[in-house]
């Protein structure tokens, strides 16, 4: 356990100001599986496979990167801090308030003792903490009450950055405006989805969420342009509708299975954790799963550990990739000073990140499917064979 910092969410506050050489991002999730909590495994630059084992009774953090260089050239340093819970203990019901003190715990920690200056609420911790709104209040009441030591940390949940990423995928992937989209969560990342597909004036959009009166709620107020918007709960009996299903959920476990499909379907999934699972189904049917869709391709100037759950060697999830990008600029993004990045997905800052990561030479990671390369244009080849098969599905209910 050296290798690791194991923290007591009871520890108390600190008033000591913080100043630290290179502005430090800080990446929190909870356990990537359901695990015991006795048990992690994680993997770092220096010990590939290590396996950490303890009781846990606050949370993990690994150490900081020697020499704290998150690009090069010392910009930023990077930080990974795990809750040790797997994600459907952390998302029940008798657990959520035990969850959240977990991450007010964490986010003191870093401030604290870690001296960060941006924190990614990574994965699920979001979805706890009412997208991040929880968190970023619990800041700026400490700041409010200890003026003379406050913390220069600001929360992203990554949302923003994620929309921009999938929103630059989806524009090279849809061959046009008349083919059938399904959105499985109608999250805020859905939602955000869906704002832009009404935007771009796409033909048919499918929601699905955990209740038809959860969806009314989240489709209240959304602009009238011509898109024909169908919300269901109903994933096995409607997803067949669908050319293309981007899954934006917060589900612990896999929502969307080969038998909800009958024609060949393109699926993007970029959740964590995720929300298709390996299944000889996708590929007896012809589907396209692009696994891993929020990732970024960060190359060798990126100095971050080869996690088995956070991607694949030289690639990271945007959502951390924009924490990793506001540090970097530390300030200088307009308003970045005065404001976190939580709640509702913000296009603007969306643009923001867009720029940042195409000046730091991040683009998108190669898809893959599963374990398995797969090309953005078998994807195309998919879409287009489904409007010729198929296209009374864009025009009808």
């Amino acid at each position: 356990m050296s290798d690791y910092t194991c923290i007591d969410p009871g520890t108390p506050a600190s008033t000591r100001p913080i100043a630290g050489p290179a502005p430090l991002v800080v990446w929190l999730s909870q356990f990537p599986a359901d695990v015991p909590a006795c048990t992690l495994a994680l993997f770092h630059p220096e010990e590939q496979g290590a396996v950490m084992e303890g009781q846990m009774a606050g949370w993990l953090a690994s150490p900081p990167h020697e020499p704290p260089a998150l690009v090069a050239g010392g910009l930023a340093s990077s930080q990974l801090v795990l809750l040790p819970v797997g994600p459907a203990d952390f998302l029940a019901r008798d657990h959520a308030a035990r969850s959240v003190q977990m991450i007010l715990g964490a986010t003191r920690y870093a401030a604290q003792e870690l001296g960060a200056h941006r924190l990614v609420l990574g994965s699920l911790t979001s979805s706890v903490t009412r997208n991040g709104v929880m968190v970023a209040d619990y800041v700026d009441r400490h700041n409010a009450e200890h003026p003379s030591a406050p913390w220069p940390l600001k929360i992203t949940t990554g949302n923003s950055g994620t929309l921009g990423v999938l929103r630059s995928f989806l524009a090279e992937l849809l061959p046009g405006r008349d083919t059938v989209v399904a959105i499985v969560g109608l999250g805020n990342l859905g939602k955000g989805l869906l704002g832009l597909l009404v935007a771009r004036r796409q033909r048919r959009v499918l929601v699905f969420g955990r209740s038809q009166a959860s969806l009314e709620r989240a489709l209240a107020g959304m602009p009238n342009t011509g898109t024909q918007v169908v919300a269901s709960p109903d994933v096995p009996g409607r997803l067949r509708e669908a050319h293309l299903v981007v899954t934006l959920t917060s589900s612990p476990s896999a929502v969307v299975h080969p038998e909800h499909l009958d024609a060949p379907t393109v699926v993007v999934d970029p959740s964590l954790p995720y929300a298709v699972v390996d299944d000889p189904g996708w590929r007896a049917g012809g589907h396209v799963v692009c696994s891993h869709a929020g990732q970024l391709a960060v190359g060798a100037n990126l100095d971050v550990p080869s996690w088995r759950w956070a991607g694949r060697p030289g690639t990271l999830y945007s959502c951390l990739a924009e924490g990793a990008a506001s540090a970097i600029a530390d300030g200088q993004e307009p308003g970045r000073e005065r404001h976190h990045h939580v709640g509702e997905p913000d296009l603007a800052h969306a643009a923001w990140f867009e720029a940042q990561r195409a000046a730091l030479g991040w683009g998108q990671a190669p898809t893959c499917m599963f374990d398995q390369p797969v090309s953005v244009d078998e994807g195309r080849v998919v879409l287009a064979r489904r409007l010729v098969d198929s296209p009374e599905l864009a025009y009808k209910g």
